[in-house]
């Protein structure tokens, strides 16, 4: 299935990358300033001693309150600029969205369903040079694979890929569990290398990838895959694709 052509911005997408802890922490200006600000308020310590000793008591309580209640100010603002940034890049309401048109495609109320099926959906967006795209999201659904948030895929492989790069939604599907065949067709036809394609989750029988564009800006590529084969009907791609809408919609606001 193809939809209207749309120009890629190069600007910067909107869905924010999460990095993992240690470097966002290396990375935040407020460690620094608790780093030393704890460092000023051991070396005030040591001054407060100093005066002490030397019978000045008024000037080591003075001295030893202003260094606390400095290295307490400075914690406290990195605690709220902590919580701020940290409430700026959640993406448990983008995951919520996931949650809710997970439950629209399949059956939730059958038992067996979710598994028969092996729905799964998350999002990609693209690193800041454009050369790859990176799942910011783990699976919402089916559970195979695990934790995956931050796998990184160059944007010239598979279905996410050809969707970024062209604008357009597009799925696919295959009829027969044959794996060699399935590695081949993923190197000769989607431009994996042979090792890339074996990293590949071969459960997966149908596919749908979808760009979710805020005007002529795409904020990244919402993917499905699942082990029914045939399992995007025309009903089901026609949800989908209207949710799209809607999701992108929350993501340029959400993340403006």
């Amino acid at each position: 299935m193809r939809g209207r052509p749309r120009v890629i911005s190069p600007s910067t997408m909107a869905i924010p990358v999460r990095e993992r802890w240690l470097r966002r922490a290396i990375h935040a200006s407020q460690t620094w300033d608790v780093l030393i600000a704890l460092t000023a308020l051991v070396a005030g310590t040591t001054g407060v001693a100093t005066l002490a000793e030397s019978g000045r008591s008024g000037a080591a309580w003075i001295a030893g309150s202003c260094a606390v209640l400095t290295c307490v100010f400075t914690i406290t603002r990195a605690v709220v600029a902590w919580t701020k940034q940290a409430r700026r890049e959640s993406l448990h309401e983008l995951r919520g969205c996931l949650m809710t048109l997970h439950a629209l495609l399949v059956e939730t109320d059958r038992p067996g369903e979710v598994v028969r099926t092996g729905l799964r959906l998350t999002v990609h967006v693209p690193s800041a040079d454009h050369r790859e795209l990176v799942q910011v999201l783990d699976y919402v659904g089916d559970t195979r694979g695990g934790r995956t948030a931050g796998r990184r895929l160059p944007v010239h492989c598979g279905i996410a890929g050809h969707v970024y790069r062209t604008g357009d939604a597009y799925h696919a599907q295959r009829q027969d569990g044959d794996y060699e065949a399935y590695v081949r067709d993923l190197v000769e036809q989607w431009a994996y290398s042979e090792p890339q394609a074996r990293r590949v989750d071969p459960a997966s029988m149908s596919w749908m990838a979808v760009p979710l564009a805020s005007g002529a800006r795409i904020e990244g590529i919402l993917y499905l895959d699942a082990r029914e084969p045939g399992f995007f009907t025309e009903s089901r791609q026609d949800l989908i694709l209207r949710a799209a809408v809607g999701v992108a919609r929350y993501v340029a606001e959400r993340y403006a």
